[in-house]
């Protein structure tokens, strides 16, 4: 009997880890096409879920306190903000909820990977990934 109830939790943890995270309002995001010019003094910058090959929970993006949307693996984000400081939240469920925070500094435009853990999140600056416009693509559409 012991057994039984040991499967039975862990087939309740392996169905929750599956549910993807609530719809949230988002802020109005900018165009997604990635050849869209930045505004006068404000960045490039493009969140990207480059997350490994279990990895298929989509990650919310929170900035500054504001919600900005979520991406799931191979999909990107494009927002433009002005040259700072930022606090950057990512939260995505595996068997837990998953919470990290960042903070990243703009300086100029900037492509940001996002690599999702069971356990954590990594948020690196990169320069543009040679193969970005064949293996990613935006998260919403216009």
């Amino acid at each position: 009997m012991p057994m039984k109830n040991i499967a039975l939790i862990l087939i309740s943890f392996l169905l929750y880890s599956c549910a993807t995270l609530p719809p949230r309002q988002a802020v109005q995001l900018p165009s997604q096409d990635i050849t869209t010019q930045a505004p006068q003094g404000k960045n490039r910058v493009v969140f990207f879920n480059d997350s490994g090959f279990l990895n298929y929970f989509p990650v919310q993006i929170t900035i500054d306190g504001k919600y900005m949307g979520q991406i799931r693996k191979r999909e990107y984000m494009q927002l433009f903000l002005p040259k700072g400081t930022y606090k950057v939240k990512l939260l995505h469920n595996d068997l837990f909820s998953i919470k990290s925070n960042h903070t990243i500094n703009i300086t100029d435009n900037s492509y940001l990977e996002i690599k999702s853990g069971p356990i954590d999140h990594d948020l690196t600056i990169k320069d543009k990934p040679s193969n970005f416009d064949a293996d990613f693509r935006y998260a919403y559409w216009e």
